[in-house]
């Protein structure tokens, strides 16, 4: 058992794939001996990325971190699906030729910011 002062900040951690946040979270509790601990947003456990890891009287900043824009960046494969709609599962694609989807424009979609309608959305208003 730690018997320092806790900590208190902000730690900025580089999550690893494999491994979910609450389950980072419990390990730097362990490694810290930190009773105080929590995370500003969780990743998926694919996703590898910044969190940022709130200690002690810093807990309470998070609801001003979580509330801020965040950005992502994303790899996808066009035509190809699995059973379990992410990488980690068996493929079960039937490989489309994509290029030759996107030589006729017949076949090309060009999203509008008046397409009203749908229930996702290409275009953040």
């Amino acid at each position: 058992m730690n018997t320092k002062s806790p900590i208190n900040g902000v730690l900025a951690v580089d999550k690893p794939a494999g491994i979910t946040s609450h389950d980072l979270i419990a390990q730097l509790r362990k490694i810290l001996g930190q009773k105080s601990i929590g995370h500003t947003g969780t990743l998926d456990p694919l996703a590898t990325g910044l969190m940022l890891v709130c200690l002690g009287k810093a807990t309470k900043l998070s609801r001003f971190i979580t509330g801020q824009s965040k950005s992502y960046t994303a790899e996808i494969a066009l035509g190809v699906t699995s059973t379990t709609f992410d990488s980690e599962g068996v493929d079960e694609s039937t490989r489309l030729d994509i290029p030759a989807l996107f030589r006729s424009s017949s076949n090309l979609i060009v999203p509008s910011r008046n397409a009203g309608g749908s229930v996702f959305s290409t275009w953040k208003e």
